[in-house]
């Protein structure tokens, strides 16, 4: 970080309650004292998938108010010619997948709780034929990092988020693209002759996740994390941290500098 070899995270340090640690600084700990017994469903249940959404949605459009003043930024340095075309990455970590089911219904669809406001990020939201935010498993990224699947959603899943944040394929000597083996058949599969081609993941703008990400996935457009979920070890806020922390572009300035590159994460 004091290099400027990877972003600079900025962790939530500050509120307004007065309190010794700040609400969002671990959104988790935070939510729960909030539940009512119903809402935290026993002893032994998990809390309620809706419940969680009912009191973390202010963090969460909070965050995603940054992310989108983000994407309008990169888009204006685009338009100059001081950027390529990616759109900057928002990722939540979510605790089990009812819960990153909600949530990404809610980002993806504006399907809202009872009790939830909509999140009104339209830059967020899935259209037919363009989808900007994607839900990843467990499951999905335990295959993607023992290089198999055993569907064809899943192995889709697995190609989307291994090109996250690329605009296109590498090229050989004579300039012609190098698709992953099998990728062209499992598009025509899924998405019939007219399949587009291009590395599926290359719109991707949001992606909830349940369970890590793998450490080899190399996406350097993340700049927001929400965690939305318990994090009982300094190595795995570390791990889920450093999904964010690679520089996005290693350019020296006219001053001989890379400019600083952020990662804004709350509740890790």
């Amino acid at each position: 970080i004091e290099s400027g070899l990877v972003k600079i995270p900025q962790l939530a340090v500050r509120d307004t309650t007065g309190a010794q640690i700040p609400g969002y600084f671990n959104i988790w700990n935070w939510v729960l004292p909030q539940l009512s017994p119903a809402e935290k469903g026993g002893k032994k249940a998990s809390p309620k998938p809706e419940a969680i959404l009912k009191y973390s949605h202010t963090p969460i459009a909070m965050l995603g108010g940054l992310w989108d003043k983000t994407r309008r930024d990169w888009e204006e340095e685009h338009a100059r010619g001081e950027r390529d075309a990616r759109p900057p990455v928002f990722i939540l970590v979510c605790k089990n997948t009812a819960i990153a089911k909600v949530l990404r219904d809610w980002i993806a669809d504006g399907i809202c709780p009872t009790g939830v406001p909509p999140l009104r990020l339209e830059a967020l939201r899935n259209q037919p034929g363009a989808e900007v935010t994607i839900r990843v498993d467990s499951k999905v990224a335990q295959e993607s990092d023992e290089g198999g699947a055993k569907n064809d959603q899943n192995r889709w899943m697995r190609y989307t988020l291994g090109t996250v944040g690329r605009l296109s394929w590498p090229r050989d000597p004579f300039g012609s693209e190098i698709r992953p083996d099998g990728f062209v058949e499992l598009a025509q599969k899924l998405f019939a002759q007219d399949a587009p081609l291009h590395p599926p993941g290359r719109d991707v703008r949001c992606i909830v996740s349940v369970g890590m990400l793998t450490e080899g996935w190399d996406c350097n457009t993340v700049t927001h994390i929400v965690g939305l979920r318990p994090f009982m070890s300094q190595l795995l806020c570390e791990q889920v941290v450093g999904r964010a922390l690679r520089r996005a572009s290693y350019e020296p300035g006219p001053d001989g500098l890379m400019a600083e590159e952020l990662a804004k994460v709350f509740g890790v």
